[in-house]
């Protein structure tokens, strides 16, 4: 028997699904979060920073940001702009809506 069926018969979380799925958590818990609260302020800063400075030369380091923005488009959507953070926002306000969404993420 393959690692891959001993996990899918025994119904094992492997670490990397239970890693996404606490970093989906949390991101939830952010953008439910206050304005003012440091992880929203950063989130802001992270988005707008996008727009306002060049990236530097070499491969691209890989950051909480990105990782978010890959989890994100995985699930057709993106924080590109604070218009699709707003709308984000809004899905995670519904902690059943949030859930569905890494569940998607599951089936496909």
């Amino acid at each position: 028997i393959s690692k891959n069926m001993r996990i899918y018969f025994l119904n094992i979380i492997t670490l990397s699904e239970r890693i996404e799925y606490q970093r989906w958590k949390m991101f939830g818990h952010i953008l439910r979060s206050q304005e003012n609260t440091p992880a929203q302020i950063a989130l802001s800063f992270a988005i707008e920073s996008n727009y306002l400075f060049k990236g530097r030369l070499g491969r691209p380091r890989m950051n909480l940001f990105t990782v978010l923005n890959n989890d994100l488009k995985s699930r057709n959507l993106s924080i590109g702009n604070f218009q699709e953070l707003n709308e984000i926002k809004d899905i995670a306000k519904c902690n059943k809506c949030w859930d569905n969404l890494y569940r998607y993420r599951l089936l496909h």
